[in-house]
């Protein structure tokens, strides 16, 4: 399910004052909670040694993330790194200390638990400069794949797609559209313009999980709902359902997912 239909349902059964961007903080924190104890998704890294014999953990990855190392054909469970004297030093990056004598070879694979990417919900309402193959943005604010609507002086833009985001500076990028995109903005001759406009990124963000426990995000929005509308009895239905559903998704996971005393999966990353 889309997370605005999600939020289209919630309207629907429970009017509210609520915005958008409150009720995604809240899908969020449900696709956080799902991913982390239930639906837990990994990734891998390989990382050389540095000069001190150190390993530096890349940007977005933190130690309370990692769930083991690969030295080689061993795999070492981070319940076990003391025991192979494995230490971890915190700081703006971590870094491992991995004791040479207990190492098989130079490089590691760190294998670590994936974070819920928060939704993006991006509102630019200011004056943007504009070029005829795109505009520019600050960092960070539309990626690649990134579908937007731009409106100026009530004239809509529906639908533009993100070909590419190319940084211009420490705190700039520019965003390029298909060609012919925003001509019409543009007198003859003009190649860049400054103009005020609002651009909104369009949500297609969907649910962790498939349907039918996808209604069970209905069910958590609105009892927040409920829950800051004070209206107490109805929050406590929603949360009934919103437990019996996410109980019957945990049950589903665990009838599907290989038990260690059954097999092992190898070279799965």
């Amino acid at each position: 399910m889309y997370i605005n239909e999600v939020l289209r349902t919630c309207d629907m059964l429970c009017p509210n004052e609520y915005s958008n961007e409150e009720k995604y903080i809240w899908c969020d924190e449900l696709s956080a909670m799902i991913m982390n104890e239930h639906l837990k998704t990994y990734g891998k890294i390989t990382l050389e040694a540095g000069e001190d014999g150190s390993y530096l953990l890349p940007e977005g990855i933190t130690f309370e993330m990692i769930d083991r190392v690969i030295d080689g054909a061993r795999e070492i469970d981070k319940m076990d790194f003391r025991s192979y004297g494995i230490e971890y030093y915190y700081g703006k990056r971590g870094r491992f200390v991995f004791p040479v004598r207990n190492r098989v070879r130079g490089s590691i694979d760190v294998v670590y638990l994936k974070k819920h990417e928060p939704i993006r919900s991006v509102n630019i309402n200011d004056t943007v400069r504009f070029e005829r193959g795109g505009f520019y943005v600050p960092n960070t604010k539309l990626i690649e794949g990134d579908v937007i609507t731009v409106e100026i002086d009530g004239r809509n833009f529906d639908d533009i797609p993100i070909l590419e985001v190319n940084a211009v500076d420490a705190e700039n990028c520019f965003a390029n559209v298909p060609a012919g995109t925003f001509d019409s903005l543009f007198s003859a001759g003009e190649t860049e313009k400054n103009i005020q406009c609002e651009i909104k990124r369009i949500i297609t963000d969907e649910t962790v999980c498939d349907p039918p426990y996808d209604r069970m995000y209905v069910d958590y929005v609105n009892a927040q709902i409920c829950y800051y509308q004070r209206d107490f009895d109805t929050y406590n239905q929603h949360m009934n359902l919103f437990n019996q559903r996410i109980a019957a998704y945990q049950t589903y996971l665990q009838q599907r997912r290989t038990q260690d005393k059954d097999g092992k999966m190898v070279n799965w990353i």
